[in-house]
């Protein structure tokens, strides 16, 4: 008997996560050639509802200390993040309200310009707090999910290819588990430079149900998108193959399909 396997599988090239944290933060690299630039990060949105308590409620000591940041590693962005109802209020909810009312939802911030990375870095939002030894430090805020992977912005670097269909069709139980279909993407940039492919959630993994054990695994020339392959881009551009194995059957019957999305993010 045939069983229904035709997807289809879109792979999107643009962020697909479902909010549903405190906050949500975006973060980019922004090349000014291949060997320097700057990162920036945004909050793109708050739950105004959250009832998680707010860190800074309470604290007295000023907007000198009192105050929330982007922080690259151990360094804190160029500017800092404060506005009235930091320390006032007691919730994550209602930090976001006054966050929103002024006018702080996509405001962008960046970094100091940095030599062109060759490690992963990690792009938090934090808030200002006593250490210890009568010294303060920035430390990660809760409520939303931190170290960002920084997508590289698209007027550098883009994939030519809006989304990417893979489609396994039709298949009988027996030759499920280890079906591939495969598909070819192009990256590009405007100057020939190294950058990792990559899936925004770390995961080379689409689950097909809620039992997490049918699925499908995507590689990029044989790696997993997970873990990202490193190319160095051109102007002409790479094709890369991109496949889906799928594994884990688990004698559902139907029509399946999920979704990743794919980003060029930093080595």
């Amino acid at each position: 008997m045939l069983k229904r396997m035709a997807f289809p599988f879109f792979i999107y090239f643009y962020s697909v996560n479902v909010f549903s944290a405190a906050w949500e933060m975006k973060t980019e690299y922004r090349p000014i050639n291949a060997t320097y630039g700057h990162f920036v990060a945004k909050i793109i949105a708050w739950d105004t509802e959250d009832k998680t308590p707010n860190p800074l409620y309470g604290c007295n000591s000023g907007q000198e200390y009192c105050y929330l940041a982007f922080v690259n590693g151990n360094t804190p962005f160029m500017n800092k993040v404060y506005f009235s109802g930091v320390t006032t209020s007691k919730t994550l909810g209602e930090l976001g309200k006054k966050f929103i009312q002024n006018g702080l939802l996509n405001r962008e911030y960046r970094s100091k310009d940095y030599d062109y990375p060759n490690q992963p870095h990690c792009i938090y939002f934090g808030y200002n707090t006593p250490t210890g030894n009568s010294s303060w430090g920035v430390i990660r805020f809760p409520g939303g999910e931190q170290c960002r992977v920084p997508e590289i912005v698209p007027n550098v670097c883009e994939l030519r290819e809006p989304l990417v269909e893979l489609d396994h069709g039709m298949l009988r139980a027996e030759v499920i588990n280890g079906s591939t279909a495969e598909a070819q993407l192009t990256v590009a940039c405007t100057f020939n430079f190294k950058v990792r492919i990559m899936s925004s959630d770390r995961s080379g993994t689409v689950y097909f149900n809620d039992k997490k054990q049918f699925r499908s695994e995507l590689k990029l020339d044989g790696v997993n998108v997970g873990d990202g392959l490193l190319i160095t881009a051109t102007p002409a551009g790479k094709t890369l193959t991109l496949t889906s194995t799928l594994a884990g059957y688990d004698g559902s019957v139907g029509e399946f399909q999920g979704a990743k999305s794919i980003i060029i993010s930093l080595p």
